[in-house]
């Protein structure tokens, strides 16, 4: 038995002792925590006033019991860490503290709860909506040379932007913004053919120290006079022959006939992901992604629910991600000219990330599993038609038959999911 001995003197002369027995009364600790937190318990009251010895705290016992199971940590301390597992999610521990045999009214019970996944980490801008989350995004636009203004009425955009934020891109629910389901003439149409003939691009002189203007709208005017078939077999032949090789050859034409095909919607093939996944860009991306998620758990003690974060961000939101620690966006594979990711892709255009699932590797390290959907627009929009590029007939094919043919744009989707291992503090 655990004891306190108390020596007094009397007289001079005379010792007593008096004897204690030392046995713990009041532990403190969490009331609820999820799974991977490492909870602190402390025993802060005894059934004496008097201060308990370092040497009996050694002694103390900790007991940990789930239902009819139960483990027992010995020689801890008064203060005790306890990793929750995912296996206790929905159920009640109780945690005993005791120097020789635990007592029944003297615990603390922590209820744990459950993690729901996916856990959404990042949402950078949305499929199909401009830079500032207003309206149609310019190139997603197509029709017959005639200008609107106003595409997607505000409900319809906020609407969006609630289901986007719970549950991302739902091909199905959200198939208006892939283009997905054909509209009447001009309905999601937003330049005028006066707009589109006028376009051009200034081509710097140095020699002069002056820009010349080079007319593409006047491309445009006389590729406008050739046959779809024409300007399709163009749009497909050049881009394949100059733009990109190997499996990525395969994969602009099977998107060029999807477009071909007049029929939007999303688009998503293994040669693409793979292709995205293998670049040197898109793994710098990724491990600002791990590096970012990994300190996020240690900043925030490894509760894996509070990286939540339901913020659409866009274009003009940099000062609030940097805040956040959120060093990235999204990759660009603009140096990629003629291997086909440019063609394909260029700069990506949004992108979400999500944890779907924690594992607990042991008391010191788990496994997060997550996923990032990179999004982009197969599809011009007029700036296109103002850079460099767009001299090359295989642009003004396309840009023809989006803006003056009413053939739809659509978008890509690109899936990846990525384990991490993670060091619990």
């Amino acid at each position: 038995m655990s004891l306190i001995l108390e020596a007094k003197i009397s007289n001079g002369s005379s010792m007593r002792t008096k004897i204690y027995t030392v046995l713990v009364r009041k532990i403190v600790g969490e009331e609820s925590a999820y799974p991977l937190e490492k909870i602190k318990y402390q025993v802060v009251k005894y059934n004496t006033e008097r201060d308990v010895s370092i040497a009996i705290k050694e002694k103390i016992q900790w007991m940990v019991t789930i239902g009819n199971e139960k483990k027992v940590y010995k020689n801890n301390g008064d203060i005790f860490f306890l990793r929750i597992k995912r296996e206790w999610e929905n159920k009640e521990i109780c945690v005993f503290a005791y120097i020789e045999e635990p007592d029944n009214s003297v615990c603390f019970k922590t209820k744990i709860k459950e993690l729901h996944f996916p856990i959404v980490v990042d949402k950078y801008k949305m499929p199909g909506i401009n830079r500032d989350l207003t309206n149609i995004a310019d190139d997603m636009s197509y029709g017959y040379g005639e200008k609107n203004r106003f595409i997607y009425d505000k409900l319809m955009l906020n609407r969006y932007k609630e289901e986007y934020i719970k549950e991302g891109f739902n091909e199905s629910k959200h198939s208006f913004f892939s283009n997905d389901i054909a509209q009447s003439k001009n309905v999601k149409s937003i330049y005028s053919k006066e707009q589109i003939f006028n376009a051009s691009y200034k081509l710097p002189i140095s020699i002069l120290g002056k820009n010349l203007d080079i007319s593409t709208g006047l491309d445009v005017r006389v590729f406008d006079n050739f046959s779809d078939d024409i300007l399709i077999w163009d749009f497909k032949e050049t881009a394949s022959l100059y733009f990109a090789k190997g499996i990525l050859k395969k994969n602009i034409r099977r998107m060029i006939d999807k477009f071909a095909k007049n029929e939007g919607g999303v688009y998503e093939h293994s040669d693409l992901t793979n292709a995205v996944i293998a670049n040197p860009r898109t793994k710098d991306y990724l491990e600002k992604v791990d590096q970012y998620i990994k300190s996020q758990m240690e900043m925030k003690s490894n509760r894996i629910i509070e990286l939540e974060d339901f913020i659409i961000y866009c274009e003009t939101n940099k000062l609030r991600r940097i805040e956040k620690g959120k060093n990235f966006t999204r990759p660009i594979y603009n140096n990629d000219t003629f291997g086909g990711l440019r063609i394909a892709l260029n700069d990506i255009w949004a992108s979400e990330v999500s944890i779907t699932n924690a594992t607990l590797i042991d008391e010191n390290y788990c496994e997060i599993d997550y996923s990032v959907i990179l999004w982009d627009h197969f599809g011009l929009d007029l700036p296109d038609m103002e850079k460099v590029f767009s001299v090359c007939e295989c642009f003004v094919c396309w840009f023809v038959l989006q803006h003056l043919r009413g053939y739809r744009p659509f978008i890509t989707k690109i899936p990846i999911n990525r384990k991490i291992k993670i060091e619990l503090k």
